[in-house]
């Protein structure tokens, strides 16, 4: 049985480098491995739209060019794309090893340098990346998750947080949103904890129809959620708390024979470019704003 080309993106501007890129992965030998198709595109938004619209197993990112473009692709790339693994193509010497170094340290998987690359070669490391993302991902779904809602857990959502908080200059800005189920205790009095854990799994399916795909969504306690959002404009906090409103009022009207209703507060607190608070304080102060809002409406 044929087996499915692997789709590598080659993000370059170098353009007698695809050529070459292109004619190493071109098979010359039959192999068990599966074959690439490599797809070469210039550094900058058409990159990123192609990683948006198309299927694409392993990125190849020429940081031989200008530094700062190709950083702030590989960031919004890790940001849009976090499941593919990025393999960065460096110069040689010093300068090279520095940038492959900070490339890993913003989620670069691997970096290789370009000169140095035999067909063979980088074969095996676009495999062994992709062999390593997945096993990566497996141990991380075991460890970072929560078992009942399938969403990251506490320390899954501040090693994730971490991690971008460190980007966020590169970005527009980080939103924090904190958000817990009301009356969690009363339902679980009242109805059993089975009823509990069915609206826990309600409150993480509201959460994933109120953000987007990219943002980090976590169970940090019993019944507290965090979120954090990507890359978010300035009026991202303005359109989160009634998005929220209108996915729990969705969920009361498909399960309106339900024993209990399924409500929610959220606090939202935003980071702008530049800064770098910790996680902590920003949990405790979308904590507080959540704490005031259920005052404000109770």
């Amino acid at each position: 049985m044929d087996l499915q080309p692997i789709a590598a993106l080659l993000v370059t501007g170098d353009s007698p480098a695809s050529r070459l890129l292109s004619a190493s992965l071109a098979p010359s030998v039959p192999s068990r491995l599966p074959a690439f198709t490599l797809v070469p595109v210039p550094m900058g938004d058409e990159a990123l739209a192609r990683l948006a619209d198309q299927r694409v197993d392993v990125v190849l990112l020429d940081l031989t060019g200008p530094l700062d473009v190709a950083m702030d692709v590989l960031v919004r790339m890790r940001i849009q794309a976090p499941d593919v693994p990025v393999v960065v193509l460096v110069e040689p010497g010093h300068k090279g090893e520095s940038n492959g170094a900070a490339a890993i340290e913003v989620g670069a998987c691997d970096s290789v340098v370009k000169e140095e690359l035999s067909s063979a070669l980088l074969t095996r490391v676009l495999h062994y990346a992709i062999e390593r993302y997945r096993l990566h991902a497996t141990l991380e779904q075991l460890s970072l998750t929560d078992p009942l809602t399938g969403l990251y857990n506490a320390h899954g959502f501040r090693t994730l947080a971490e991690h971008h908080l460190k980007l966020a200059h590169r970005t527009r800005g980080l939103v924090v949103a904190v958000a817990d189920v009301q009356s969690l205790a009363e339902i679980n009095a009242s109805h059993g904890r089975d009823e509990g854990d069915r609206a826990l799994v309600a409150a993480s399916q509201v959460l994933r129809e109120t953000f987007r795909a990219s943002d980090v969504i976590a169970r940090i306690g019993d019944d507290d959620f965090a979120t954090l959002m990507l890359d978010a404009a300035d009026d991202t906090t303005d359109v989160v708390a009634p998005r929220l409103r209108e996915r729990l009022d969705h969920h009361f009207q498909a399960h309106r024979g339900s024993p209990w209703k399924l409500a929610m507060t959220v606090g939202i607190v935003r980071v702008a470019p530049g800064m770098h608070p910790a996680i902590e304080d920003l949990l405790a102060q979308g904590a507080a704003v959540a704490a005031a809002e259920r005052a404000r409406v109770a």
